[in-house]
C-alpha cells in the first residue's frame, strides 16, 4: 500500500487532456465500487445445513458507484474523467482495469482502505442475497491533476456515495462559479453547495434532506450524517443526567428514528372519552398523501435551501418531478418497463442530465431526456445488463445518443408517445396496473348525474385500495396526437384518470360562437375509448374548480403550453394535500390550427 504521503493508485492515469469526442466534455466526482453478479443454478441443498447451494455459472464485475455513471457517459460517446479514490489492492486494480476499457480517464486521490465491494447473487436472474465487504478509508486530498480536469470540464456530475470523495478538502469550493454542477446527494454524505444547476435526490433522499433537523439541512458547508455502521460509545447507566433546560427548544424529531420501547409494566392514563380534540386550523395545509405530491413538497424546499437553480426528484416507476423555480413542479412519467432491473438508474438519470447540461441543454429538458433514457435503461437490465452488453460488445461501445431538445421545444416530446399506425397499446396492462375502466357500461350522457357517479364509485375504489388519483381536463374539440400523449403521460403518473371535460356552453364562452365542432357526447365518448381514460366527467363552469371540490384527485396533470399565469385548480388542490403539476409540452399540436388548416384547404 501506498504511503500515507502519495495515496494515488499506482495504475490510475493522471494526465487530464483536453477533449476530444465533439460532445461536451464530462467530469465526474465521487466514490468508487466494485459490484460484482454471480448467477448460477439451485438444484441441491446443502448436507449441513437447509440452505440452498448455488451451482455458479456467470460472474461478471463492473464499475459501481461513481464509476457506473462514468462508464454510462463513456458509453454515450463523451471525454469522460472520473476524479475518485481507488485502494491499492486487488479490487482497487481490477476497478483501474475496467475503467480503462471503458473509455474512463482517471484522476485517482488515493484511498486508504480497502476497496467497498457489493457482490450479489441470483439464481436464474431472481436475486438470493448480497453480500457486503471492503472498509473503504480516508480520501486523499485534492490534486492538481483534479483541478485541472474540472477546469476544462464542461459540466460537472458530482456522484456521492457517502464514503468522503464528495466531502474532500477543497471539492466544493471549487465548483463555485464554474460549469454547470448536477449533483447526485447521498444520505450519509454531504449537502451540495449553494448554486448547483441540478440536484437529484431519490424520493427517500429528497424527504430526509427536506426534514428541517435530518441530512443535509444546509446547503452551504454542510456536514456529512453519523456513519450508521459506527457503535456510539456505551452509555453509563448510573451516570446523572444533566439538568434540562424548561426553556430550550427540544430536538427534532428523526421521522425514520425507531420509537423507543413501551414498558409493558407502566399503565399508561385512560383517555378521557368526553374529551374534545384541539381545533383543526382551517387555512393549514393538510401534508400531501401521494408520493408525486410529497416529491414536489420536498423539491421546493430543497431547491430554496440548496439555493439551486432545479431539483429533480427521482420516483423509480412513476419517474421524476422537477422544480425549476416555477410557480408549478414538472412531472416526466417513465416509460412502463415490465421485468426490468432498477439497479443503476439513478446513475443513468445524473450520467444523462450532466451530459445534455455539458452539451448546453436547459436543465428542463435535461431532466425529461434523464427521465427517459433511466427508462430504457431499466428495460435493458439496468446496470447488469450494461455490463453485459458492454462486455459482449467489447471497449469502445456505444449507447443511443439522448435526444436533445430543439430550438422551437425546450420541454421535448413526452414520455408516452402514439403508438404507431394500426398498433394498439393498453398502457396500464404494460404498466402492470388495475384497469378499473374494464368492462364498464358505455359512459353516460356528458354531465349528467350518472356520469359523475360513476367516475366518483371508481375513485373510491382506486383509493380503498392505496391509489393515486389523477385528474386532468380541457375542451377535447378535435382529439389530436398531442392530446393523446398527454393524456398517456397523466395516466402514468397514478391508477386512475379522471378526466374533466368542458361542455359546450363552457367551450363557446372560452373558444367562441363557433365552438365546439363536436358535441360534449361525442367528445366524451370518443376520450372514454382510450385506454389511458378511466372516466370522462363533463362540468358547465368555466374552470373545472367546482367539479374537483367534489372528486378530490390527488394531482391534477396540467398539459400544454402553459405560460404562468395563476392556476386556479392549483388552490383547490391543496386544501386537501394535492397538487397540481406540468406535463412536458408537445409543439406543433393544436386543435385551433388544425381548423384554420381544414379552412384553408376547402377555401383554396
Amino acid at each position: 500500500m501506498s504511503g500515507r504521503g502519495d495515496l494515488r493508485h499506482p495504475y490510475a492515469t493522471s494526465d487530464a487532456g483536453a477533449p476530444t469526442s465533439g460532445r461536451g466534455a464530462l467530469v465526474v466526482i465521487g466514490d468508487l465500487l466494485l459490484d460484482r453478479d454471480v448467477d448460477g443454478a439451485v438444484e441441491r441443498v446443502a448436507p449441513d445445513a437447509p440452505v440452498p447451494v448455488l451451482d455458479e455459472r456467470c460472474a461478471v464485475a463492473r464499475p459501481g458507484g461513481a464509476g457506473l455513471a462514468a462508464a454510462l457517459a463513456a458509453a454515450d460517446g463523451r471525454d469522460v474523467t472520473l476524479v475518485t479514490a481507488l485502494a491499492d489492492d486487488d479490487g482497487g486494480r481490477l476497478l483501474a482495469a475496467l475503467l480503462a476499457t471503458a473509455g474512463v480517464e482517471l484522476v485517482d486521490l488515493g484511498l486508504a482502505g480497502t476497496t467497498p465491494e457489493k457482490i450479489r447473487f441470483a439464481c436464474g436472474g431472481h436475486p438470493l442475497l448480497r453480500l457486503d465487504r471492503g472498509d473503504g478509508g480516508r480520501v486523499g486530498p485534492l490534486t492538481a491533476a483534479a483541478r485541472a480536469a474540472i477546469g476544462w470540464a464542461d459540466a460537472v456530475l458530482v456522484s456521492d456515495y457517502g464514503r468522503g470523495v464528495a466531502a474532500a478538502d477543497g471539492v466544493r469550493e471549487l465548483l463555485g462559479g464554474g460549469p454547470p454542477v448536477v449533483w447526485d446527494p447521498h444520505p450519509r454524505g454531504v449537502a451540495p453547495p449553494a448554486g448547483v444547476t441540478l440536484a437529484t435526490p431519490n424520493a427517500a433522499e429528497a424527504a430526509r434532506f427536506a426534514d428541517v433537523g435530518g441530512v443535509g439541512a444546509v446547503g452551504r458547508g454542510a456536514t456529512a450524517a453519523r456513519d450508521p455502521l459506527v457503535t456510539p460509545p456505551p452509555r453509563d447507566p448510573l451516570a446523572t443526567p444533566p439538568p434540562r433546560d424548561p426553556l430550550a427548544t427540544p430536538p427534532p424529531r428523526d421521522p425514520l428514528a425507531t420509537p423507543p420501547p413501551r414498558d409493558p409494566l407502566v399503565t399508561p392514563p385512560p383517555r378521557d372519552p368526553l374529551a374534545t380534540p384541539p381545533p383543526r386550523d382551517p387555512l393549514a395545509t393538510p401534508p400531501p398523501r401521494d408520493p408525486l405530491a410529497a416529491a414536489a413538497a420536498h423539491a421546493a424546499i430543497l431547491r430554496a435551501r440548496w439555493e439551486a437553480e432545479a431539483v429533480a426528484v427521482t420516483l423509480g416507476a412513476r419517474g421524476a418531478l422537477l422544480d425549476a423555480g416555477g410557480p408549478i413542479p414538472i412531472a416526466f412519467p417513465a416509460t412502463p418497463a415490465d421485468g426490468g432491473d432498477p439497479c443503476g438508474a439513478g446513475d443513468r438519470f445524473a450520467a444523462t442530465a450532466a451530459g445534455l447540461l455539458a452539451d448546453g441543454a436547459a436543465p428542463i429538458a435535461a431532466a425529461h431526456a434523464a427521465t427517459e433514457a433511466a427508462s430504457r435503461f431499466v428495460a435493458a437490465g439496468g446496470a447488469a445488463g450494461f455490463a453485459r452488453r458492454t462486455a459482449h460488445d467489447g471497449a469502445g461501445a456505444r449507447l443511443p445518443r439522448p435526444a436533445v431538445p430543439t430550438a422551437g421545444d425546450t420541454r421535448m416530446r413526452a414520455s408516452g408517445s402514439v403508438p404507431a399506425a394500426g398498433r394498439v397499446v393498453d398502457d396500464r396492462a404494460a404498466a402492470g396496473r388495475s384497469t378499473p375502466s374494464a368492462g364498464r357500461a358505455a359512459p353516460a350522457p356528458a354531465g349528467s348525474a350518472a356520469d359523475e357517479a360513476e367516475a366518483r364509485a371508481l375513485i373510491a375504489h382506486a383509493r380503498a385500495g392505496g391509489g393515486t388519483i389523477v385528474a386532468t381536463g380541457g375542451c377535447f374539440d378535435l382529439l389530436h396526437a398531442g392530446h393523446v400523449s398527454t393524456l398517456q403521460a397523466a395516466r402514468q403518473l397514478g391508477d386512475l384518470l379522471v378526466v374533466c371535460l368542458n361542455d359546450d356552453a363552457s367551450v363557446r364562452r372560452l373558444k367562441g360562437p363557433s365552438r365546439p365542432l363536436v358535441p360534449a357526447a361525442e367528445r366524451a365518448g370518443v376520450l372514454a375509448a382510450l385506454a389511458c381514460v378511466d372516466a370522462v366527467v363533463a362540468f358547465s363552469e368555466d374552470t373545472p374548480c367546482e367539479l374537483l371540490e367534489r372528486l378530490r384527485p390527488d394531482l391534477w396533470a396540467k398539459g400544454g403550453d402553459y405560460a404562468g399565469a395563476p392556476m386556479p385548480e392549483q388552490e383547490v388542490l391543496e386544501r386537501w394535500g394535492g397538487r397540481v403539476v406540468l406535463l412536458p409540452h408537445h409543439a406543433g399540436h393544436s386543435t385551433t390550427r388544425l381548423i384554420e388548416e381544414a379552412a384553408h384547404r376547402a377555401a383554396s
